[in-house]
Parts: C-alpha cells; sequence; structure tokens
C-alpha cells in the first residue's frame, strides 16, 4: 500500500444560486455536511473549496489525503454514497462542466498555495504515451517558471505534480491525456496578472506554450479551508 499523500481533485458544477458559502441556507446546510464527511474519513487530512474566479457556477474541491488508498476505502461506503446524494441535489445536471475526480502526487505536500488568497491552477496535457526524454525535458521547463513565480512579487507558495489517471481530452490523438498541474499562490489575481507581463514569465513560459501547442489551461480559485 502506498504511503505517498494525494490530493483529490474534484470539479463540480455548482451554480450560484446553490449558497454553499450561506450556512443558514439549505445548500449550505447539505455542504456542510459534505465537509463534515469527509473530515471524519481514516486518512482524511484537510480539504479546501471554492468557485472559479472566471467562472463561478464552477466549484474546485481539493481534498488531501494520507494516499490514494485512503481515499479508495472511503469510496463507496453508506456515508460516501449518502454524501455524493447530498451534492447531486446541490449541483448543476445540466451544466455543460461535468463532475471529475482524479488525484496528484503535489510536491510540496501539502501545496501552500491552497491556503493562498488566490490559488492559480494551471494544468498541462500530454499524451499518455509521453517518452522518459520528452517528460524530462517538460519538467526541467516547468521548473524553471515555478522558479520564476516563486521568486515574484506578490507569490504565495508553489506545488506541482503529475495527475495519477489517465483523464478523458480530445484534443490529443486517442482522446486521451496524462496531465501534470501546478499550483501557485498569488496575493491577488492582479498579482498573477503584472507577474505575466514580466521578462521572467516570457522568457520561462516559452519552452512550454512550444511543447504544448495550447494543450493546457489556466484559472483562479479563492479557497477556504475546512
Amino acid at each position: 500500500m502506498s504511503t505517498t499523500p494525494a490530493t483529490e481533485i474534484v470539479t463540480l458544477p455548482i451554480p450560484q444560486s446553490s449558497t454553499i458559502e450561506d450556512p443558514s441556507s439549505e445548500a449550505g446546510k447539505k455542504w456542510a455536511g459534505v465537509l463534515a464527511t469527509v473530515n471524519a474519513q481514516p486518512g482524511f487530512q484537510r480539504c479546501f473549496y471554492g468557485r472559479q474566479v472566471e467562472n463561478p457556477d464552477v466549484l474546485n474541491f481539493l481534498l488531501d489525503w494520507d494516499s490514494v488508498e485512503a481515499h479508495k476505502q472511503f469510496v463507496g461506503c453508506e456515508a460516501w454514497l449518502a454524501m455524493k446524494q447530498n451534492i447531486g441535489t446541490i449541483a448543476d445536471s445540466s451544466s455543460a462542466v461535468k463532475p471529475s475526480v482524479y488525484h496528484v502526487n503535489f510536491a510540496p505536500h501539502p501545496p501552500p498555495a491552497f491556503r493562498a488568497p488566490v490559488t492559480e491552477y494551471f494544468a498541462t496535457f500530454h499524451h499518455p504515451a509521453i517518452s522518459a526524454d520528452e517528460r524530462c525535458s517538460f519538467e526541467t521547463a516547468i521548473a524553471a517558471i515555478t522558479r520564476a513565480v516563486d521568486g515574484a512579487k506578490g507569490s504565495k507558495g508553489v506545488a506541482g505534480g503529475w495527475v495519477l489517471e489517465e483523464l478523458d481530452y480530445e484534443r490529443l490523438p486517442g482522446g486521451k491525456a496524462k496531465p501534470y498541474v501546478a499550483v501557485y499562490g498569488w496575493e491577488s489575481v492582479e498579482a498573477h496578472m503584472a507577474f505575466r507581463e514580466t521578462d521572467a514569465f516570457a522568457a520561462t513560459i516559452g519552452p512550454i506554450r512550444s511543447a504544448l501547442k495550447g494543450n493546457m489551461s489556466m484559472h483562479h480559485i479563492k479557497l477556504t479551508g475546512a
């Protein structure tokens, strides 16, 4: 059994009309029940949640576990089934954004960026058959931009890691991808945008853009710990 800590990454289409941030609302009470359930599980460490700044009808729910196995032992049990049903009542089943779950072994763990006022979520999508040389080249490039972010004005912590699963991704042959996720903490969205205007950003993002050919995504999240 693996003893490597893992972060469960959950994306949920929860519209702003489902006011989970208001503990007195019906949705808020159900969300409080979700948080209480996960906090009671063996191997659970901590969690954070927040709406995407660019698309506030989408919620990111980030859960740290002792290991992937600790999370998997929770999945399917009676408490998990009840929690899933509760989430279903506050999510938007008609949304184009479908619920998703995957895992990342972030380094460092826990990711300090989760506690920042704003978290940049930067994902790159690679063919599952990525070669050792291609992987090494990418890891060198992502390390360079991560160092640049870590030294930037307004930076509040960095972490990154490969997604453990292959995910659906239509833009690559075969419709699957092996993503890498970097999470960068910032004082504000404006601090990140200011960094994007620097020479350090231009010098380090170029190799990634050239190699990935647009197969990447970025959004911001304002996370709350629970």
